[in-house]
């Protein structure tokens, strides 16, 4: 069997790490846009958004034909999303406290209002209240 040169030896890992990274490169990553729900082929467009609207997916509402049917359904996904969004930044700023001031917390957040604030019974989530709104 031949000797492999040190140079030899270099450049074929070199060529297994340019693989490696074209390989990891060239496959979709977990945040590639994955539909959550398929919209079967010849769908009516009111179907395609009932689908958008229960599994809150922009990509259902491609499916629709219409495009002012298409544009209010990826509006509608898109306040559902705002609002999960929201819903999830409440819970984790609210995460052990009462449940009054969790609902006084989202009404602040919705109107921009200190004055819900202000009726807060815990100190620390008024103060966060507060700061939130400035």
């Amino acid at each position: 069997m031949a000797k492999l040169k040190a140079w030899e030896i270099g450049v074929l890992v070199l060529i297994l790490i340019v693989v490696f990274v074209v390989s990891l490169l060239l496959q979709p990553g977990e945040d590639a846009l994955q539909p959550k729900v398929e919209v079967p082929e010849g769908a009516s467009d009111e179907y395609a958004a009932k689908l958008a609207e229960i599994y809150v997916d922009p990509l259902a509402c491609e499916a629709i034909e219409d495009e002012v049917t298409r544009a209010d359904c990826l509006g509608e996904v898109e306040d559902k999303q705002f609002l999960e969004a929201g819903s999830e930044a409440v819970q984790e700023v609210t995460a052990g406290v009462q449940s009054s001031d969790k609902k006084l917390y989202s009404q602040a957040m919705i109107k921009r209002d200190a004055s819900y604030c202000e009726q807060m019974i815990d100190r620390e989530m008024r103060q966060k209240c507060l700061n939130a709104l400035q």
